[in-house]
């Protein structure tokens, strides 16, 4: 009960550290989410946590809630896998997916991730999605994990929003029909400012460090970018964060197709 010191076994917290692990995470299907924000946002979205822990100086609502449990500063410390210790954490279960069916691109967007290897770009990702209304999101095996502490951070509670699948991308491509169009973010691309993006479609976003990958172009209709100010192509920087370069495509297609 909230308002009584609980004192988590060494199981619990052997458990709670172990799910730093991506395959222990799905072995048991639970994954870690820190903060008193995170932890509000998932719920207000659905999902059930399974515990909650507070420390004991935290006075906030959630002491309310049925499934939280006081626990020392200390302990927190020990399951935490942030930097800067939360008073906040909670036990989540992992949700399942619905079935993917890909005639939805035709009317709607998704985002495709080949390879992006950092969790906050994949949580920012995430979040500009749900900010955008876009729910599915298809990445690579090699795509960093969605539940991943630092990209569960990121996405700000984005995860309970959008769905995330893992799948071979080429095997994904040939599934899709004709009329689904693939949008390649890439340097040499076209300007997003001359694009007309289809009222539906993908964006395929590429590694941080290398970009789309071959074996993957000949399924894009078209590469697009997003252009440098003329006056800054000399001495700008070489290229723009995949999160940041993403978020402005999708803002482009926002405007093109849904901005009132």
């Amino acid at each position: 009960m909230a308002g009584f010191l609980s004192m988590l076994s060494h199981q619990q917290i052997a458990f709670i550290r172990k799910l730093k692990e991506k395959s222990f995470r799905y072995q048991e299907g639970v994954f870690l989410a820190e903060g008193e924000k995170l932890v509000t946002d998932l719920l207000q979205s659905g999902c059930m946590p399974m515990e909650i822990y507070f420390i004991e100086s935290y006075k906030g609502p959630l002491t309310l809630h049925p499934r939280a449990k006081a626990i020392s500063s200390k302990e927190m410390e020990g399951i935490s896998q942030l930097k800067t210790t939360s008073t906040i954490s909670a036990l989540f279960p992992i949700p399942s997916l619905p079935q993917l069916n890909t005639i939805i691109f035709k009317d709607e967007w998704g985002i495709v991730l080949d390879d992006i290897s950092d969790p906050g770009n994949m949580g920012t990702l995430l979040r500009t999605a749900d900010w955008f209304g876009i729910r599915y999101i298809v990445c690579s095996s090699t795509t960093v994990d969605v539940y991943n502490s630092k990209c569960v951070q990121a996405s700000m509670g984005s995860i309970a929003r959008t769905y995330v699948y893992y799948l071979p991308l080429d095997e994904f491509f040939a599934t899709l029909p004709n009329e689904v169009k693939i949008f390649g973010a890439q340097m040499n691309g076209h300007s997003i400012y001359t694009t007309n993006f289809p009222k539906g479609g993908l964006l395929l976003l590429g590694s941080e460090s290398s970009g789309i990958h071959p074996e993957y172009e000949h399924f894009i209709h078209k590469s697009v970018a997003v252009p440098a100010a003329k006056h800054n192509l000399k001495q700008g920087p070489e290229s723009l964060n995949v999160a940041i370069a993403g978020s402005i495509i999708l803002s482009e297609i926002n405007q093109q197709h849904f901005s009132a």
